[in-house]
């Protein structure tokens, strides 16, 4: 019998298929406007104080979900051995021990109902995004655990049935060696 090197390890992946248009519409659309706010804030004589604050509030709004979908929010989630989890965003990436989660939930309810939250035992919790393709991340979860059946809300089947193309939803990618 003959050694062939190590095994490749079993793992399932899922990619959104979606999320790069949709940071790429957050980070760069949303930020042209951000850059007419700030000029505005500069240059407005003499300032309204009500559309200063919109501008304020609305460049916080700005900062925050570039934040969220830079290192939060993921587009790859996957098991690896049935017992790693492991996800991927822009500017992150983690793995964890698949006992270490603690559950899947919508994330803020009920203004979060298109996000699901992995909650992480001590640890940063990956955010995943509501799209075609929802029902199959979540069940490749409770393959591995079973106690983790994530609840499907009517938003998530909403979701599913309304995605447009489906092909731009969460899609299994296959293993690499």
């Amino acid at each position: 019998m003959t050694d062939h090197g190590p095994t490749p390890a079993s793992t399932i992946t899922y990619r959104l298929v979606i999320y790069r248009p949709i940071a790429l519409t957050v980070v760069i659309g949303l930020g042209v406007v951000a850059v007419a706010l700030v000029l505005n804030i500069l240059l407005a004589n003499p300032p309204d104080p009500a559309l200063r604050l919109f501008e304020i509030a609305w460049l916080a709004f700005y900062v925050g979900a570039v934040y969220w979908f830079l290192f939060r929010v993921s587009y790859e989630v996957g098991i690896i051995d049935g017992s790693i989890l492991r996800w991927r965003s822009v500017s992150g990436h983690g793995e964890v021990a698949l006992a270490r989660v603690k559950s899947i939930k919508t994330w803020l309810p009920p203004f979060g109902t298109g996000a699901k939250k992995i909650a992480v035992e001590d640890g940063r919790s990956p955010i995943i995004m509501v799209s075609g393709g929802i029902t199959e991340v979540l069940e490749m979860f409770t393959r591995f655990r079973p106690d983790l059946a994530a609840r499907i809300d009517w938003y998530d089947r909403t979701a599913e049935r309304m995605a447009f193309p489906r092909s731009w939803g969460w899609r299994r990618v296959e293993a690499r060696p």
